[in-house]
């Protein structure tokens, strides 16, 4: 594993502070149940896309106060089209569904929630109260002691200063080779972060070659974020994980029966660790760091 750009801080201990995160009595922390009162955690989002699902997903049996959302999807309606099926099967040569694509969302998901909310701190906490070059290497600490302590396999970590006239304190963050405990392929990671709570994960099939990692044309998803209600309270390691399976399991679902799907928009509740809505937009090439909103799907 190497690391690179910034040296190593003091070590960066995960804090499970979230007031509300204190997990109930069980012997599995991902243990992953239906919710029952659904009505009564529903948030009604609005949302421009053409099949409204507004459905409560799953809880985590050791932190019910979390849920997971699956607001809308947007139906291509000309066919040949770039689908999310379509961009599945390039993650893994003979790939015939989204069963390896789907493990590369959910990792995905796991780092928007931790690299959102952190990265999203009021004022008075985290990485938005420092200068730029010190706010990198918070987050560049803060990714890789997540990743360790996920029990990922990763070949590097690396943050640089989005080049964006109008992002001057933006931050671009590289995961490559990342592989978690169970998942059978490595994949790409590139991380955009604003300090408005808006951000974007991009991940594409690992590559050992390094033109074409900078290269924009490889297909893969884009994973569009913001939060809302954050309180400068840390969610749980255990939850962050299992919820990104949570979503990306109804994900894969929808997109296996549903061909036609492209974007889908998802919501995750933390509490009073804040909200995560998420949009997972499939890309056949040209990836860029532009803002994309997660209230609108392309059809």
């Amino acid at each position: 594993m190497k690391i690179s750009v910034f040296a190593p801080l003091a070590a960066f201990y995960w804090q499970l502070s979230c007031v509300t995160a204190t997990p109930v009595n069980t012997p599995d922390t991902t243990d992953i149940v239906p919710y029952v009162d659904i009505e009564e955690r529903q948030f009604k989002i609005v949302v421009d896309c053409n099949e409204l699902i507004n459905q409560v997903l799953r809880t985590i049996n050791a932190y019910p106060q979390y849920t997971a959302q699956a607001v809308a999807v947007g139906k291509k309606i000309v066919l040949p089209s770039v689908t999310a099926f379509s961009i599945c099967k390039t993650f893994k040569t003979q790939a015939i569904d989204c069963t390896y694509a789907a493990g590369s969302v959910a990792s995905a998901i796991s780092l928007a929630i931790v690299h959102g909310i952190f990265d999203s701190s009021p004022p008075e906490e985290g990485a938005t109260t420092a200068t730029p070059s010190k706010r990198g290497e918070l987050l560049y600490e803060h990714i890789g002691n997540y990743l360790r302590s996920a029990g990922a396999e990763f070949e590097l970590v690396s943050v640089r200063p989005l080049l964006e006239r109008r992002e001057e304190n933006g931050l671009s963050i590289e995961v490559r080779g990342m592989r978690e405990p169970d998942q059978a392929i490595s994949t790409d990671f590139r991380i955009t972060s604003r300090l408005d709570g808006s951000g974007l994960v991009q991940t594409t099939p690992f590559s050992e070659d390094a033109v074409a990692r900078r290269s924009s044309t490889r297909p893969g998803f884009k994973i569009a974020w913001e939060v809302s209600g954050r309180t400068g309270n840390k969610p749980a390691q255990q939850a962050v994980t299992a919820l990104g399976q949570v979503v990306a399991d109804d994900w894969k679902t929808r997109v296996q029966a549903q061909p036609n799907v492209g974007d889908y928009i998802g919501l995750i509740d933390m509490q009073s660790c804040g909200r995560i809505q998420l949009r997972i937009i499939p890309e056949d090439g040209g990836f860029g760091t532009n803002y994309e909103t997660v209230d609108k799907c392309n059809a």
